[in-house]
């Protein structure tokens, strides 16, 4: 079972103090805002090989889930693109895909996206953190909070947002949000899965899928192999 933590960054006062504070820390962080997809197309590849990377490699993180849900979703003059890119000697070393909503940053894919989180080379989580923050207090003055939703708690994002220097530097709001059930059955004994095929309710919702018809699965290992059955899903 895994949790999904609601994190919210309010920056509504101090915002002068919190600037010249995130600026100062970790490596020298190009930030570069990116206002559309043609734009962000140019480094499709880097972006993938950050999730490739990232230690949870999300579904819900990967560029082409963010790119379709956002044309799902679209923009308008309330609603816009705000991707964050950090630069380090050249290269592309964290993503952070958010949308300015109204007056709120958020992720792109919220609140459809199951899980969200920053996409970071490893040792660079708190520095680009950081830099994206200050970048965005700066360029950015129109938002008045940032609500990071359906984070992990073995994200990277809340792995670099714990930081104590961080927390005295930004107004910080945690709120627990909804439980992910999830059930690994590589790490359950065949008498605790026996026992949980003879649970009620899982016979019930068997019997209701068994008379929509016959049901089979198939293991998709590739990416071709997902695109063959793309128009289906």
């Amino acid at each position: 079972m895994s949790m999904r933590e609601m994190q919210t960054a309010s920056t509504n006062d101090n915002n002068e103090k919190s600037r010249s504070c995130l600026a100062k820390a970790g490596p020298p962080i190009e930030v570069k805002i990116h206002r559309n997809f043609s734009e962000v197309e140019g480094i499709r590849d880097e972006w993938n090989k950050l999730w490739e990377a990232s230690p949870r490699r999300d579904f819900f993180d990967h560029y082409d889930w963010v790119r379709s849900i956002a044309t799902t979703t679209g923009f308008s003059s309330t609603r816009q693109l705000c991707i964050c890119v950090g630069i380090y000697n050249g290269e592309v070393v964290a993503i952070l895909p958010l949308a300015l909503d109204s007056k709120t940053l958020r992720f792109i894919g919220a609140p459809r996206s199951d899980y969200n989180d920053l996409l970071c080379r490893n040792g660079f989580e708190e520095s680009s953190l950081k830099a994206f923050l200050a970048f965005l207090l700066r360029v950015e003055p129109s938002w008045t909070q940032c609500v990071f939703g359906n984070v992990p708690e073995d994200s990277t994002l809340l792995s670099a947002l714990s930081n104590n220097e961080l927390e005295k530097e930004v107004n910080i709001v945690r709120e627990r949000a909804s439980t992910c059930l999830t059930l690994n059955l590589a790490c359950m004994s065949q008498p605790d899965i026996e026992r949980l095929l003879r649970k009620r309710t899982f016979r019930y919702y068997e019997n209701r899928l068994l008379r929509r018809g016959n049901l089979t699965f198939r293991h998709l290992d590739s990416k071709n192999a997902a695109m063959d059955h793309f128009e289906r899903f």
